[in-house]
């Protein structure tokens, strides 16, 4: 940390932070590591949960090159599992090298045994407003960009399985929704198997829709 601020036992303030994590730490194949750049990294602790009910209520703030992320954060610890719930609206978030931009919103929840993470249950509800896509998962879209209003989606997991109970995305040139989907998590997680299937309503001339569900 290049600089700290401590309001203790309330608030922390750090900026320019750096940290290195090994990839098996976080379920990933390799053995070489993980860099991790934050801007500004901002917490705010209720002190009464934490002291009372050993449960921590964590208000927080991220700035980072892909753009600022607030939210509040819950985690609680009984005996062996250890469960959470997190909250962010509207974080504004930008992924140049994928060409990704928009304005997130989270609320999700989980817990699970030990370090048994992928074996746990949880489910995540998100919303991304004015979002903007110039290529997915590696392919490039030969119209430059398809923009959506708005992306809402609900997925659910339990023992290693997720399931896509929601999907849809509703743009100036194309409406996406979900029709099934599920994501079996293998350990280390980049070996996990997904299973999609999309319908995709084109809004438009022929012409220019073409380009897309051709190449597709």
């Amino acid at each position: 940390v290049d600089e700290g601020e401590y309001h203790l036992p309330a608030r922390i303030a750090w900026r320019g932070i750096k940290a290195v994590c090994p990839k098996h730490r976080l379920g990933l194949s390799g053995a070489d590591t993980v860099d991790i750049h934050l801007k500004t990294l901002e917490l705010r602790f209720a002190p009464l949960p934490l002291l009372l009910h050993q449960r921590a209520e964590i208000d927080f703030k991220i700035g980072s090159a892909l753009g600022e992320v607030p939210g509040h954060l819950t985690v609680v610890e009984k005996e062996e599992q250890l469960s959470f719930s997190l909250r962010t609206t509207k974080a504004t978030l930008t992924f140049v090298d994928e060409g990704l931009s928009g304005l997130l919103s989270i609320e999700g929840e989980s817990a699970w045994m030990d370090q048994e993470y992928l074996k746990g249950t949880g489910k995540i509800v998100f919303t991304v407003d004015s979002g903007r896509f110039k290529e997915f998962a590696g392919w490039v879209l030969p119209m430059g960009e398809i923009a959506f209003s708005n992306i809402d989606g609900q997925f659910f997991w339990k023992d290693g399985r997720m399931v896509v109970s929601e999907f849809s995305a509703k743009g100036e040139t194309v409406d996406v929704q979900s029709e099934s989907g599920t994501i079996l998590f293998r350990n280390p997680p980049d070996n996990s198997l997904l299973t999609l299937a999309l319908s995709a309503t084109p809004k438009g001339p022929l012409k220019e829709m073409a380009g897309l569900f051709i190449q597709g």
